[in-house]
């Protein structure tokens, strides 16, 4: 087994270093849920919150798309935030970002895919760094969760 980097390692803030970088390589979302994502802003007002990261997915009809960064497994917290994010914007598309997902937290994104006849997508990111060499690591996502996908417990 590949021995895999701790992400706060490499990025120490979700807000400050990992969406910055995440904003600059957007494609590589794109590759894995088949999407044109293009920034509109980070750090996005919801009332008294502020959501990660706030684009356009520019091949599936325009529509807003929300992503919520977490530097570790999936929790409550970032899962309610991701919810709080979506209904605030009206965004039509959810992807949660996380080094690992709790089994029921991918089952909960796997059944708003099941029982919001399409008007809502959620996707599930798993994200390791694998090491490279003396300063460098590799990013790799994975789908653990999306639309028309089976549910994956990574």
């Amino acid at each position: 087994m590949m021995t895999v980097v701790n992400a706060r390692e490499v990025w120490r803030r979700e807000d400050e270093d990992f969406s910055p970088w995440l904003v600059k390589n957007l494609e590589l979302l794109d590759e894995i849920l088949d999407t044109k994502l293009e920034l509109i802003e980070r750090e996005t007002l919801v009332g008294c919150f502020f959501a990660d990261i706030l684009c356009v997915d520019r091949k599936n009809n325009d529509s807003l798309v929300v992503i919520e960064n977490q530097l570790g497994r999936s929790d409550h917290e970032h899962f309610g935030k991701l919810l709080t994010y979506v209904a605030g914007l009206q965004a039509t598309t959810a992807i949660w970002i996380a080094t690992g997902f709790e089994h029921e937290h991918s089952n909960a994104l796997a059944a708003l895919n099941r029982n919001t006849n399409h008007r809502l997508r959620c996707f599930g990111v798993k994200l390791e760094l694998k090491p490279m060499n003396h300063s460098k690591c590799l990013p790799r996502f994975t789908l653990v969760v999306g639309p028309g996908v089976s549910t994956q417990h990574l």
